[in-house]
């Protein structure tokens, strides 16, 4: 029991925080306004090499990472996680910068024998990310001291998955997670890792997002959202899809949007009733992320990633405002925010893209390529410091 209440404890104030935090953090956005092609576009410069971007983590955004967020070292950064090579902090310019075709990576860490899935910012100076190798670990890195300074063996389970956000960090030292068909918390910085509770799921968790109510939404593999009050542990509501569940994004108090393979919902996650239900029609989906004035951004297969309007009151369905298919040439696993109005994207075709969301002036909206970020095979998250 005491145990538990060291984590609930801090899940609590977190959970108190995160509505403030993220309505603070949110542009205004002119739906007639959003862009028809990305300002800037990170690419490798090797089209020899069969390189995805596997995982983008950004440090200043609108989702729930904005409570561990920090600036670090003075720059606008991103983490790419990467397939086989590593994770590394990348300077990127500054939306009152001119762009520049000089990428900087501040720092890395490189191992050739495992995948990175997820990426969250626990403290100031420590990384949380997840890597598919021969034990599925939680690796902290110090950013100080460059090292891998803790990795917690999951007992096999994956932290699933690419394309999804299976990973989320609070209180400066607690990670919650999918692992298999649980849902765990640890503690990550005692030795080896202190697995806190485990909660029993019936299907594999393929994502997890905290909501503002201080409850946590689940995913799994068995077409169904659950929704876990983390002071009991209890199971608090079952929802039904048709499909994996494999994406989440929280809107407010009372509101989220789940995806399946193919269909997206807006549910009220309070009483459990469907509040909008539509067919995406662009193969699977990946990753949903609320962008704020009411936009959805929908990242799915073979280059998909489209801009909805989900505040209608007169449709049962979402209204779409942009679609762009061919901006990345193959499956767009990742959504985030940075903190000054851009979207940034990442797919399997070896591209991170940054997109101008909002009606501030970048100036010159024209695509700028950069040379390659290091040799990796690949990026599966990414997220963004500043």
């Amino acid at each position: 029991m005491q145990k538990q209440q060291r984590y609930q404890e801090q899940f609590r104030l977190f959970a108190e925080q995160l509505y403030v935090a993220k309505k603070a953090s949110e542009f205004r956005i002119d739906h007639s306004l959003l862009p028809l092609k990305p300002s800037v576009t990170l690419r490798h410069e090797n089209s020899q090499v069969d390189e995805k971007y596997l995982t983008v983590f950004t440090f200043s955004g609108s989702n729930y990472n904005l409570l561990n967020r920090r600036k670090i070292r003075g720059e606008n950064s991103i983490i790419v996680g990467s397939e086989n090579t590593s994770i590394e902090v990348v300077k990127i310019p500054r939306r009152t910068e001119e762009p520049t075709s000089d990428i900087q990576v501040i720092q890395a860490q490189r191992n050739p024998s495992y995948s990175v899935w997820n990426i969250d910012q626990l403290s100031e100076d420590r990384i949380v990310f997840t890597a598919e190798d021969s034990t599925q670990s939680i690796n902290i890195w110090n950013l100080e001291t460059n090292e891998i300074e803790n990795r917690i063996d999951t007992g096999g389970h994956k932290v699933l998955c690419y394309g999804r956000k299976n990973l989320f960090t609070f209180g400066g030292r607690f990670v919650a997670c999918g692992c298999g068909y649980s849902l765990q918390i640890y503690d990550v910085l005692r030795p080896n890792g202190e697995l806190m509770t485990s909660i029993q799921n019936d299907g594999n968790v393929r994502v997890v997002e905290p909501l503002f109510n201080g409850t946590i939404a689940t995913g799994s593999d068995d077409h169904r959202l659950r929704i876990y009050d983390l002071d009991t542990n209890n199971l608090i509501q079952t929802l039904n899809h048709s499909q994996y569940v494999w994406a989440i994004t929280c809107l407010d108090k009372t509101r989220l949007v789940s995806a399946d393979q193919y269909q997206i919902h807006i549910w009220n996650y309070i009483d459990g009733t469907v509040i909008k239900q539509w067919d995406d029609n662009a193969g699977w989906i990946r990753r949903v992320m609320y962008l704020g004035s009411d936009v959805l951004a929908v990242a799915g297969d073979v280059g998909s990633l489209k801009l909805w309007n989900i505040a209608d009151s007169k449709h049962s369905y979402g209204l779409l405002l942009r679609k762009f298919d061919k901006e990345h040439g193959a499956d767009v696993l990742t959504i985030e925010m940075l903190g000054d109005g851009r979207m940034v994207t990442s797919g399997r075709d070896g591209t991170i893209r940054i997109w101008n969301i909002t009606d501030k002036e970048w100036g010159d909206d024209v695509d700028q390529c950069f040379p390659r970020l290091r040799s990796c095979q690949g990026f599966y998250d990414v997220d963004i410091l500043r």
